[in-house]
């Protein structure tokens, strides 16, 4: 049987500047590309915030054909396929029944306390601006927000330059691993998320979940955090190795690389 091919894409800094929309150039290009492949958006986002930012992508007439697509919000914890008129949610993992309450309740307070650390380290040092709803349960994952999901965007273009300087969401990590180990919580990964997080998930609950859906398909991808603490490395690599993984710094860069994954699949067609 001939294997299909997906191209699985990030989406902040990907198909989205971070936290903001999707513009239509870069769903012209996926509905192009949908015609040679199937595609899968894979954030650690949740399902609401993935349609938010990529309504261009999924409500547009310029976009992809919707039966071509496969969502995967939550680090691929939830999946969602296209069921004629709407989108259905095939899969979920639940991280609470997974801890269970008690942990999850330390891990929650032990986020709280990352969070005071970060903001009273050092009064004589310039901070930022909070826009509420910090720590946030996603099902599948918890995330960690310095700024606040409901930021705007200036609060955390603020905050993503205080922590380029003093490295926050690093040392947050840090603090974070030592109160989990106080607090006997293991199996946990800790990884930087979009531009003001931090995402917390269980071992082995990184993006390379999506994976679990696809069994008979070429794998793709093509995201911005490929490396280091970045939340793309595992299914970076995973595509890497058969040279599919592709590093981006933009969506208007992601466009030029689907271009080239066009090419590539077009001349391994026509072989």
């Amino acid at each position: 049987m001939t294997k299909k091919n997906i191209v699985l894409f990030d989406m902040d800094g990907t198909l989205t500047p971070a936290r903001e929309s999707a513009g239509i150039p870069i769903a012209m290009a996926l509905a192009e590309l949908s015609r040679h492949a199937d595609i899968g958006i894979v954030t650690g986002s949740n399902y609401e915030y993935l349609q938010q930012q990529c309504g261009t992508i999924l409500n547009s007439v310029m976009g992809p054909d919707l039966s071509t697509m496969l969502l995967f919000p939550c680090n691929g914890g939830q999946f969602y396929k296209w069921n004629t008129a709407h989108w259905e949610l095939v899969s979920d993992k639940n991280m609470l029944n997974h801890l269970g309450e008690k942990k999850f309740n330390e891990l929650i307070k032990a986020c709280i306390f990352v969070l005071h650390a970060a903001l009273d380290e050092d009064s004589s040092l310039p901070s930022w601006d909070m826009g509420g709803h910090f720590v946030e349960y996603r099902g599948p994952m918890v995330n960690l927000c310095f700024p606040g999901r409901q930021a705007n965007k200036a609060q955390r273009a603020v905050f993503q330059r205080i922590d380029g300087e003093r490295g926050i969401r690093n040392t947050g990590i840090q603090r974070l691993q030592t109160k989990l180990k106080m607090e006997r919580i293991e199996g946990l990964e800790l990884k930087l998320g979009g531009n003001t997080s931090i995402d917390i998930f269980p071992t082995g609950w990184d993006k390379t979940l999506a994976l679990e859906h696809l069994n008979h398909q070429h794998i793709w991808f093509v995201g911005d955090r490929c490396t280091g603490d970045g939340n793309d490395r595992e299914i970076y690599e995973h595509a890497a190795l058969s040279r599919r993984g592709f590093q981006t710094e933009s969506p208007a860069q992601t466009i030029s690389i689907i271009e080239n994954i066009i090419d590539i699949i077009r001349g391994k067609q026509n072989k």
